[in-house]
């Protein structure tokens, strides 16, 4: 027998939206009997044809009588064929929910005062209680009867007025939903208002979360939840004065390895085989481990997520016994991965999912970048797909205030400078934070690794490769490793000095003649070996004080 439909049904449902049965008394929402229900949507004409589930009754307040009634099961009309959660008394055309607990005759008056739109009345009443002037749609189209758009929205004046339309976070994957929200945000624009939107996060792995579902999740901590989530301008972007940036308290960049990888989007560049992927591997156990990579580089302890999508769980094992050998315990808290789906088949996604299963995620290593972003279509602007493709995954690293790093290769052809030979359109290095491009000379183990970036100090780190254990070494700045005696030990003393010297005190240093001395170090400071001060004034390249 099927269970009866009470009372206690519609206040279930209210709950879930954080509604009690004190917030639905004085908002007038009633519970309707399946017959009551059938006598208010559908009196005389259709009476007898329909047979509507039990609902409440959610008055307008404003209207001349307007309702909705919320079904407590789907109900699918007689030669409908989808199921309908809401409907209102037929011939009757949308209007807006304005929660009776705001003074809309007051906010309606003044532009100032912000306006956020959302999908239904019961997000609409959870946002309001939080503190915020909402309104509500009855759909993603109800701001609209046909092609003109009703006149409750037509009676707010939009001029000068910030207005934030807050969708369920399913809609993002539907094109009505985004069309939708398109179109909503042009009629803002066009009637003088400045459109923003908020993209809401899935929570509990549900890809279907509105403003009431985040609300509830959060409990007492929404408001400030609320105002951490992003508000995407889509006319007017927010702005500062110089002064009022000069004053804000800004967060300062994280780093998974400080000085070297900062949060962000980060592409490690090399032709096949130079060993980008050892280098990364070993920054993941250095990263999970806590210890120092490259020989030099201290890391911030953290989980994280490696996705080696080209080399086979065996291939893969073998390398993290070479890197792990010496007696690094395998870490517990280094995820492996060597299949993932690409962009196209929703990889994208699921890398967010796994980082909302795990909050200490601060590292991921996707390697390689074909092996997950989407393909170019044919006949494409290169440029913008490629700026897209990067652009997607840097969302990702600013959202969960991660380092991703996306391993990529280069092109053939060589450039003055090793950024320039990114494989691709400069799309991809013009969408990522940090740029890395790891040379080794041909039949040997020595090898550079240039960094540039936004966060990161530009270097050229000389580096040897360990055979032994697979691991890079970083040796220094690449421009003092060859260095003749001669060089090395001017080198060396104005480094110790930590000060201007003159070609006097050089000289007799060095046990050279001050002829000998002068020309030496005039070829030095053409090679940006050292730098001059002043009039015969000489200091080490990396002095920071004056010219004297």
């Amino acid at each position: 027998m099927k269970k009866e439909i009470t009372k206690k049904d519609m206040l279930a449902d209210l709950k879930r939206s954080g509604i009690t049965q004190a917030d639905a008394k004085k908002r007038g929402i009633y519970f309707a009997t399946a017959s009551k229900v059938r006598e208010l949507l559908y009196p005389g004409k259709g009476f007898n044809k329909h047979r509507p589930p039990a609902g409440y009754v959610i008055p307008y307040p404003g209207t001349d009588g307007f309702y909705r009634i919320r079904f407590l099961e789907p109900y699918t009309a007689p030669g409908e064929k989808k199921a309908r959660k809401y409907s209102q008394p037929q011939d009757t055309k949308p209007h807006i929910y304005r929660d009776s607990s705001i003074r809309w005759a007051t906010i309606i008056k003044n532009p100032a005062r912000e306006i956020y739109i959302v999908e239904g009345e019961k997000k609409t009443i959870a946002l309001c209680k939080l503190g915020y002037n909402a309104i509500g749609i009855g759909g993603v189209w109800n701001w609209k009867s046909g092609d003109d758009v009703i006149e409750d929205l037509l009676r707010i004046p939009m001029k000068g007025r910030k207005v934030t339309i807050i969708f369920d976070s399913d809609g993002r994957y539907k094109p009505n939903v985004r069309k939708a929200e398109t179109a909503l945000v042009n009629y803002i624009v066009a009637a003088g208002g400045t459109p923003y939107t908020i993209s809401l996060p899935e929570i509990n792995g549900s890809d279907k979360v509105g403003i009431d579902d985040f609300i509830v999740h959060y409990k007492g901590k929404a408001k400030k939840e609320f105002e951490k989530l992003v508000r995407t301008p889509r006319l007017v972007p927010d702005g500062y004065t110089f002064d009022e940036l000069t004053k804000l308290k800004l967060p300062e960049p994280k780093w998974v390895v400080p000085g070297l990888l900062p949060q962000g989007l980060c592409i490690l560049a090399g032709k096949p085989k130079v060993g980008k992927s050892w280098l990364a591997l070993d920054l993941s156990v250095s990263i999970a481990t806590g210890t120092q990579t490259l020989g030099k580089f201290e890391t911030n302890k953290s989980d994280l997520l490696h996705l080696s999508l080209e080399d086979t769980p065996q291939q893969f094992k073998k390398r993290l016994q070479s890197v792990l050998a010496g007696g690094i315990k395998p870490p517990k808290n280094a995820l492996f991965f060597d299949t993932w789906p690409n962009a196209e088949n929703h990889g994208l996604i699921a890398l967010k999912r796994k980082l909302d299963e795990n909050e200490n995620i601060s590292f991921v290593v996707i390697d390689t970048l074909a092996k997950i972003r989407q393909a170019n279509k044919k006949g494409g602007n290169l440029y913008q797909e490629d700026y897209n493709a990067i652009g997607a995954l840097k969302a990702i690293a600013d959202d969960y205030g991660i380092c991703l790093l996306v391993i990529h290769h280069l092109r053939k052809s060589k450039g003055d400078d090793p950024m320039d030979e990114i494989s691709g359109s400069t799309g991809i290095s013009g969408a990522a934070d940090t740029l890395m491009v790891i040379k080794r000379k041909l039949g040997t183990n020595d090898g550079v690794l240039y960094v540039s970036g936004r966060n990161v100090e530009e270097q050229e780190i000389a580096m040897v490769f360990n055979k032994r254990n697979k691991k890079w070494i970083a040796l220094g700045d690449p421009r003092f490793q060859n260095l003749s005696n001669e060089r090395k030990t001017v080198v060396d003393y104005l480094r110790s000095e930590d000060k201007p010297v003159g070609i006097k005190e050089i000289s007799r240093h060095t046990k050279a003649k001050e002829s000998a001395t002068r020309k030496l170090l005039h070829d030095m400071v053409y090679d940006e070996e050292i730098k001059k001060t002043g009039r015969g004034r000489y200091a080490h390249i990396e002095y920071e004080g004056g010219v004297e």
